[in-house]
């Protein structure tokens, strides 16, 4: 198992289907990602925080669309589907008082909630 440098972990989330660790680091300001052995140790969002806190994930986000409408098979007929994961991450910002939102790879970054807000520290997906 690695061991790395982390000042301040806060949150932690648990994709167990693509088996990998996801937590904010309000010391250094950053979202890093793991596999659950603790290696591919990657920080994914390095800038644009202060003080990240929550973290939640959307493991079921998907969307599928036809490959092939009509395909010939013994019995008949059928669609192909060809489906694509959109895994999204969600997490509290408390120094910036706002929500956001990214793909896994930390791309696709974008705010949810920038108003409102005090000391946001928790967050639960339903």
């Amino acid at each position: 198992l690695a061991i790395f440098v982390v000042s301040i972990p806060d949150g932690i989330a648990v994709d167990s289907l693509s088996r990998l660790i996801f937590y904010t680091d309000t010391g250094n300001n950053v979202i890093a990602k793991m596999t659950v052995d603790g290696s591919s140790h990657q920080e994914i969002i390095k800038s644009g925080l202060d003080e990240p806190r929550a973290i939640v994930l959307d493991t079921n986000n998907k969307y599928c669309f036809p490959y092939n409408l009509l395909h010939r098979h013994a019995e008949g007929f059928f669609i192909v589907l060809s489906c694509v994961n959109f895994r999204k991450m969600y997490w509290t910002d408390w120094g910036l008082a706002k929500i956001m939102t990214a793909d896994y790879d930390g791309n696709n970054q974008k705010s949810l909630i920038t108003t409102g807000l005090r000391w946001p520290n928790g967050l639960a997906l339903d």
